[in-house]
């Protein structure tokens, strides 16, 4: 008797879906004992790793806590923001610090979220470099787990492991989580606002979309306008969605929106209300955003163009930067394929792509430049650039894209470990400067080529990946744990903390400083000397940029005492402001103290 075939979906006979099933399929089901489903990612672990992984994820968050009371505090805006801080547990700013806060509404008119956690950590842990960067550890930490979670739901859990590496070995996200400053908590807000919404889209959540807007929201009281970038992206994302995604994604972004005005907005309101101005004009005049934007803050300039953050993320995630853009270039031109449809785009992985151009194109735009700006943009390409990592690793790349992507990340870590070949690339380069950087060009190239050859002409099998990417693993934990233990002792020592402590350890009463205009990090470890905090000490601070010659004169005229401290900031030497010490400081003053930003004199009697 003939048997009955029973429908499937669409209309498909199930006889015919059994036959059209390769044969692998049914080795494997005979083998395993059920049927490898084929959209199911190649990167997925057995259970039993789980553990191993969150081990793993474990360490990396928790090398960015290592000797991270490192000193100094960073002579700008990590002392800037230690100091805004302090000022809410001195003086119960928790609102506007701009009464107290070095320059005013200069350094007080970002939002405080970033602030408000660091005192509660100074509440519980006291004042120091270790509770001023705590926060950014933390947020650091988290991020490695967000990182981990958005990259195994888009690609799998060998793709998370891979992305939260990446992110937590590599030199520009491990710096930054180790400084006292609001990026890396933004970062962190925002990833997880894109990573909620993205989940939302999926599941139709609204308690997501609504998680997300909370995300987005406390962005916005990190930092000024950075985190309006974010629904910026969505829209742009539109383009690449279906129309059923794309409704959604609108739905979500404006509810996200919504929560997140609500949560940022009163203290924005606030700030502007006490100062006298509308909440618009109050934010672009004091926050200098047309001048970020058009003529650079600080003389800040970006000489390179559109270049510079090309270059900035190379030296930074220099071993995920060619498999990030290689991805992101793959997923747009798929995008644009006649064959492919847009139903085939992830919106999650659309979001990202995004994300990632909208910043460079906004920051790039930009003329100011600022190496931290980079950071918002390095993240979604770490997930990018895990995707092609986990595809390289299981052969589903051609061997020859493969070998090309790995010859172009050797290149590109060469070059983010020669900055004397970077400093030659930059400038003009002449017969003079070429000479003298003879050796670390040809050292450059000769390791450039050979190491292209290698991976060029051997074999691209199994063994040979896994040695390459043991190789890589080692090299970037070999580097975080040198930067995290030798390398914090001694590349930020500008030596003021042991300058501060010389003074409290002698009872210095009166200082002079010589230095231009204001000093975060001096402040910080004077605990606020030159700010009237300490009414016994006595604080007069002379500028060399109103003349040398007049400094020097009037510490021979008025200051030949042995109760003055001389502390010199020796940075506007280093600037050209003026060529040696002994332009600023006369005759019978002895050095006693000297580092690598500050010398210390005292007056001698004869």
């Amino acid at each position: 008797m003939k048997r009955k075939l029973l429908p499937c979906g669409n209309g498909i006979k199930l006889g015919k879906r059994i036959r059209a099933i390769p044969q692998r399929y049914w080795y494997a089901t005979l083998v395993s004992g059920q049927t490898k489903s084929r959209t199911e990612p190649a990167s997925s672990f057995p259970r039993w790793q789980d553990v191993g992984i969150v081990a793993l994820l474990f360490f990396i968050a928790a090398v960015r806590f290592v000797n991270l009371g490192y000193a100094d505090l960073q002579p700008w805006d990590e002392s800037l923001y230690a100091i805004r801080a302090e000022t809410i547990i001195r003086f119960g700013d928790w609102i506007d610090q701009s009464a107290h806060s070095i320059g005013g509404l200069y350094s007080a008119v970002h939002p405080p979220l970033y602030l408000w956690l660091t005192a509660v950590a100074y509440r519980f842990l006291g004042i120091s470099e270790f509770s001023a960067r705590v926060v950014s550890a933390l947020a650091g930490a988290f991020l490695v787990l967000i990182i981990y979670l958005f990259a195994r739901y888009l690609y799998g859990k060998r793709a998370g492991v891979v992305a939260a590496a990446l992110l937590g070995f590599q030199p520009m996200t491990l710096f930054w989580s180790r400084q006292g400053q609001f990026d890396m908590l933004l970062v962190l807000l925002m990833t997880l606002s894109v990573y909620l919404l993205a989940k939302s889209l999926e599941r139709s959540s609204t308690l997501l979309t609504v998680a997300s807007g909370v995300a987005l929201g406390f962005a916005l009281l990190t930092k000024l306008f950075v985190a309006l970038i974010i629904p910026v992206s969505v829209l742009v994302a539109l383009v690449g969605t279906t129309p059923i995604n794309r409704r959604k994604m609108v739905a979500g972004m404006v509810t996200a929106v919504i929560v997140a005005v609500v949560i940022a907005a009163p203290w924005h309101i606030v700030m502007a209300q006490r100062h006298g101005e509308d909440v618009i004009s109050f934010f672009f005049h004091h926050g200098a955003l047309l001048e970020r934007t058009f003529s650079g803050i600080e003389g800040n300039v970006k000489s390179l163009g559109w270049l510079y953050y090309v270059n900035q993320l190379a030296i930074g995630i220099p071993v995920a930067f060619t498999f990030g853009f290689y991805r992101l270039f793959r997923v747009i031109g798929e995008l644009f394929q006649r064959h492919q449809t847009r139903s085939n785009g992830h919106p999650g992985e659309i979001l990202l792509i995004s994300w990632a151009t909208v910043f460079f194109l906004v920051f790039t735009a930009m003329k100011t430049k600022l190496a931290v700006y980079t950071l918002p943009i390095a993240v979604p390409l770490i997930i990018l650039g895990s995707k092609t990592l986990d595809d390289i690793t299981n052969g589903s790349l051609r061997k020859s894209i493969s070998a090309s992507l790995l010859i172009a990340t050797w290149w590109v870590v060469l070059w983010a470990l020669s900055p004397e070949v970077r400093e030659v690339a930059k400038s003009a380069p002449t017969f003079n400067v070429v000479f003298n950087s003879a050796s670390g060009i040809l050292t450059f190239l000769l390791l450039g080529f050979s190491g292209s050859v290698l991976l060029l002409f051997f074999p691209f099998v199994r063994p040979k990946r896994t040695l390459i990417f043991s190789t890589l693993g080692f090299g970037l934990i070999a580097s975080a744990c040198y930067a995290v233990t030798i390398g914090s002792r001694t590349w930020y020592d500008d030596g003021a903390k042991r300058a501060a402590e010389l003074l409290d350890v002698n009872g210095a009463s009166a200082i002079i400083a010589i230095g231009n205009d204001v000093n975060p990090q001096l402040t910080f470890y004077l605990r606020g000397a030159d700010l009237g905090w300490r009414s016994h000490m006595k604080f007069i601070r002379l500028d060399p940029a109103q003349g040398v010659s007049r400094v020097r004169q009037r510490l021979q005229r008025e200051f030949r005492n042995d109760i003055y401290w001389i502390i010199l900031e020796r940075d506007e030497i280093r600037k050209g402001l003026y060529s040696s010490e002994a332009d600023a400081v006369p005759s019978g003053f002895m050095r006693i103290f000297e580092s690598r930003g500050y010398s210390i004199y005292k007056f001698m009697q004869p």
